[in-house]
C-alpha cells in the first residue's frame, strides 16, 4: 500500500548496504557508497526516472 501523505520517495534496489551518503555541491546529485565497494549516483528528485549510474569504487567488502 502506497502512502500518499508523505513525502515522494525513490526506492533502488542496492544489493548490499549503505555505508555513506553525500550530495554535490548543488545538491542535484545523491551519490551513495555500499559495503560491497560500490558508489552509486542517482538525481536527488525523487520524482526522476533516470537510472542509477555505478562504479566499482573497490573489490570485496568494507569492514570499517
Amino acid at each position: 500500500m502506497t502512502d500518499s501523505s508523505g513525502p515522494p520517495r525513490r526506492e533502488i534496489a542496492l544489493g548490499a548496504y549503505a555505508v555513506g551518503l553525500a550530495f554535490d555541491a548543488s545538491g542535484s546529485v545523491l551519490a551513495l557508497s555500499t559495503g560491497a565497494g560500490r558508489v552509486g549516483f542517482l538525481p536527488s528528485d525523487p520524482k526522476s526516472e533516470e537510472a542509477m549510474r555505478e562504479v566499482q569504487a573497490h573489490g570485496g567488502a568494507s569492514l570499517c
